[in-house]
């Protein structure tokens, strides 16, 4: 230990008596104090200077009239500006506030545009303006008075929103005296809506009512057009079967046209065959008796046929198809085509009396045979059509029985066929006289002869007539059948007319049942804005004389324009910029005040022969410590009675700043004694690092995270913190951790110095020499 104190005794000696080192380690002492006092100092409360700043202001604003009310916002601006000088305002044109930016005479301008106020007038418009505030820094004179700058043009801006809101709140106010008229009016309205919706209610009612009878109606129609679709479905079947019928009736008739022709053709051989007979007929009286005979019945017949015929037509004209008499038509036909059959055999027995008579010569035999043989062959053949007509109408009758349309086409052609019979019935009339002519002229002369050469012209006339009248009766039945055709089409349209109908009574009864369902829902409906309407009305009432309340003065459009105050409670408030960066630049004075003592005390060469390791760390720790507190404490003084710094504790204070000024020595000490000169530029890398990471200007979580890694392994990182405690938070316990912190800095480091002491020391007493410590 004396061993020990020699030695701390010698360094001491050696430093009081060495001027060049005495003078140099004062001068350290004030490192500290021109750092972090000259800084402190210069940046202690700057915006209490700012009316120092000069700010060029623009005013181009031309004002507008609102409400009957001329505004001038700009020249407001201006006023308030002059009376609340901020800033050093200079109110210039625009040309002097843009050559002083470009000559920095100004920091920044504030330029109010000419339709500053008649913006302001656009609130409540659909589509409203913003008034611009032209803000113009000079970022490259000074950035931080741009930002300074900006903050106040923030401030600017709220001000001028409070004033324009302070207006509009003024108007809207004003607009309530009108609202709440406007809301009587209403309630007025809505009154007279509640009558009238009343009136609505019962015009529903009977709609619905009427609607409910629509629906049963149409519900009726539907199943009425349903059972007439049916029937006409059944009324266009009979008569498509009618239509076959005339259809094949007509064909049949065309069919034995020819044969009828043919009939005609041989009466009027006949005719030219009796003709020649003429001289010697007076013979033939008793074949002339019973030709006359046949011919009677055959009239007789036609007679039947003809009567028949028109009888049908009478009772056509009296009532429909159906009652037709077919069956006496057909027999009349039966009975006509029977006697037709007779003609050929009583002709056949006049052959035979003239075969046996002994009044004619062979060759007069032979030529009234070859004239009279043709003739009945034709008769023969005429009788077969009419059988075969008789044939067909009677299929024909068969097939009209279920026609029940078309009876007037029906009654057509039956005229005609009674037409036809009535011809020959005529004719047969005529043929019955030459045969009663012809016997006449048989008993007398053979002018007899002539006589039925007449009447067999008049037969041929007659048979003509029935050729023509078979005519007439097939177009008559083209007709008919034509008249059919257009009967079973319009039939048939008509089906699916009353189909399509029945199709669209379907969706009319499904309408009117949607439109009855629509009426219930709307009576429902009516009575609900019935009921509404009368709510309105009241409440519109209500909201009118509630509005008609509403007063207003200058304390409510104030609190409409600036309706918030911001009531600012710091946890551990800091009165200036000097206060908040005091433990930043106290930290780095005395780091730099640690490092500029390593350059002017040598801290490795003992001022004797050092005997220990720890002596020789004690001797040169000694005379940093002195210095450390010394310079710490000078800055301390500083900083409280020249500056004026209040902190929570002053004890606390000096003692926090010892150990600080401690820490950055002892780490210093360490590096320069081990490594030298290089161990200096290890310390300023540290110092470069401590200033961008220790937190004490901006938040750590600002800076790159690269670089805050550092931030727990440096000093500087807990001297600011333990500052910032017992400076402004008054957190003593966290300071003392930070103090902890510190010591084992110091702990670490002054083990390090004595380590290498001891190794140093060690390797020159192994060479039995005195040691070269200047080395």
């Amino acid at each position: 230990m004396k061993k020990s104190f020699r030695q701390f005794r010698s360094e001491w000696s050696s430093l009081l008596k060495n001027k060049k080192v005495l003078i140099p380690v004062i001068a350290v002492l004030f490192i500290p104090v021109l750092y972090s006092g000259m800084f402190l100092w210069a940046f202690w409360d700057p915006y209490e200077n700012l009316n120092e700043i000069p700010v060029a202001v623009v005013n181009n604003d031309d004002g507008a009239d609102f409400e009957g009310e001329h505004l001038e916002i700009g020249n407001e601006l201006v006023d308030k500006l002059k009376e609340e000088p901020d800033f050093k305002w200079k109110f210039v044109s625009e040309k002097e506030a843009n050559e002083g930016l470009k000559d920095q005479t100004y920091y920044m301008k504030i330029q109010i545009p000419d339709n500053f106020s008649e913006k302001s007038t656009t609130v409540l418009d659909e589509h409203p303006d913003k008034l611009n505030l032209e803000y113009v820094p000079n970022e490259s004179f000074n950035f931080l008075a741009g930002q300074i700058g900006g903050t106040a043009v923030k401030e600017i801006k709220s001000q001028i929103a409070e004033n324009i809101t302070e207006n509009y709140s003024e108007v809207v106010f004003d607009k309530f005296s009108e609202i709440a008229d406007g809301l009587s009016d209403a309630s007025d309205g809505a009154g007279e809506l509640a009558d009238g919706s009343s009136e609505l209610k019962d015009g529903t009612k009977q709609l619905k009512d009427n609607l409910a009878v629509l629906n049963e109606g149409s519900i009726e129609l539907t199943n009425g057009l349903s059972s007439a679709e049916n029937g006409s479905i059944h009324l266009a079947n009979g008569i498509s079967e009618a239509n076959q019928g005339s259809t094949d009736l007509l064909n049949r008739l065309k069919q034995k046209e020819p044969e009828i022709n043919q009939l005609a053709d041989g009466a009027h051989q006949v005719s030219n065959g009796i003709g020649e007979l003429s001289d010697g007929m007076g013979r033939f009286k008793s074949g002339q008796e019973e030709l006359l005979a046949g011919v009677q019945g055959s009239r007789a017949g036609t007679k039947r046929l003809m009567d028949g015929l028109n009888q049908s037509v009478t009772k056509l004209e009296d009532s429909s198809p159906s009652n037709v008499d077919t069956a006496g038509l057909k027999e009349s036909l039966k009975s006509g085509g029977t006697k037709a059959k007779e003609v050929p055999q009583e002709l056949q027995g006049v052959i035979e009396s003239i075969q046996t008579s002994d009044h004619y010569t062979d060759e007069q035999k032979q030529e009234l045979i070859s004239q009279l043989k043709p003739i009945a062959e034709k008769s023969g053949s005429a009788a077969k059509s009419i059988g075969d007509v008789a044939t067909e109408f009677a299929t024909l009758s068969e097939k009209l029985s279920s026609a029940s349309a078309n009876a007037n086409a029906l009654l057509e052609g039956q005229r005609d066929l009674a037409q036809g019979a009535s011809d020959l019935y005529k004719g047969q009339s005529k043929l019955e006289e030459g045969l009663v002519s012809f016997g006449d002229r048989l008993n007398q002369t053979n002018d007899s002869v002539d006589q039925l050469h007449d009447g067999a012209v008049k037969v041929a006339e007659g048979n003509s007539t029935v050729a023509s009248g078979w005519t007439t009766m097939i177009d008559k039945v083209g007709q008919l059948n034509s008249g059919m055709n257009e009967l079973s089409s319009g039939s048939q349209e008509l089906a699916n007319g009353l189909s399509e109908l029945e199709g669209g009574s379907n969706e009319l009864s499904s309408g009117a049942s949607q439109l009855a369902d629509g009426s219930k829902e709307l009576d429902n409906g009516a009575q609900k804005v019935t009921d509404g309407s009368a709510e309105l009305r009241d409440k519109l009432g209500d909201a009118a004389e509630e509005t008609s309340k509403t007063k207003a003065d200058d304390e409510t459009y104030n609190m409409f324009a600036d309706p918030v105050n911001v009531d600012t409670e710091a946890v551990s408030s800091v009165p200036n910029y000097g206060t908040g960066f005091a433990p930043y630049f106290l930290s780095l004075g005395l780091f730099v005040g640690a490092l500029l003592m390593s350059i002017v005390f040598p801290l490795r060469e003992p001022a004797g022969s050092p005997r220990s390791a720890i002596g020789w760390f004690l001797s040169k720790y000694g005379i940093l410590l002195t210095v450390g507190v010394i310079q710490s404490l000078v800055a301390d003084a500083l900083l409280l009675y020249g500056l004026g710094i209040e902190v929570q504790s002053v004890p606390l204070f000096l003692l926090f700043s010892i150990v600080s000024s401690l820490a950055y020595m002892t780490l210093i000490q360490f590096f320069v004694t081990t490594l030298g000169d290089p161990g200096r530029f290890v310390a300023i890398i540290i110092l470069i690092l401590q200033l961008t990471t220790s937190a004490g200007t901006f938040p750590i979580e600002l800076i790159p995270e690269g670089l805050q890694v550092f931030n727990i392994w440096l000093p500087m990182t807990y001297t600011v913190s333990g500052l910032k405690a017992v400076i402004s938070s008054g957190d003593i316990a966290y300071m003392w951790q930070n103090v902890y912190v510190l010591l084992g800095f110091i702990a670490i480091f002054a083990v390090g110095t004595i380590t290498f002491f001891f190794f140093k020391l060690k390797k020159h007493k192994k060479q039995g020499l005195e040691p070269a410590f200047n080395e």
